[in-house]
């Protein structure tokens, strides 16, 4: 089965819609000026159940939602298994860790974000950019 790229889509324009609600590095925090604070399985699971039984699924203390995010997120992308998709991005190729760590905005972290949803492999990791040989 191979990856669901229709699905790939409505991520990518939810991480472009609500990108101060995105962060891979973070989880489940609560930040004033957005709200919940998610990551790429995060977005998926309130795609799948909604914002607002999201935010109910959210314990007071812990914020332990990682298994059910990841469920959903394999679940709605049509993976088989989870990948560096959903790790923080120190585990994501050289090329798109650097330029999420080099982001100044949350909308240039959400674009980096999608440039990985394009590069996603059906096991969930992130296909790696081919470096030009050099003579």
């Amino acid at each position: 089965m191979p990856v669901n790229r229709k699905h790939v889509e409505v991520i990518k324009s939810a991480l472009r819609k609500h990108a101060k609600s995105y962060n891979q590095n973070y989880f489940g925090m609560y930040n004033p000026e957005c709200g919940t604070v998610m990551c790429i399985a995060g977005f998926c699971r309130v795609e799948e159940i909604g914002l607002k039984q999201f935010r109910k699924e959210i314990p007071a203390q812990g914020f332990d939602l990682s298994s059910a995010c990841l469920g959903s997120a394999m679940k709605f992308l049509g993976l088989k298994a989870d990948g560096v998709i959903f790790e923080g991005v120190s585990d994501w190729p050289d090329d798109l860790r650097e330029a999420y760590e080099n982001a100044t905005s949350h909308n240039e972290r959400a674009e980096v974000a999608c440039q990985a949803l394009d590069r996603l492999n059906v096991d969930g990791s992130i296909k790696e950019l081919r470096r030009k040989k050099t003579p």
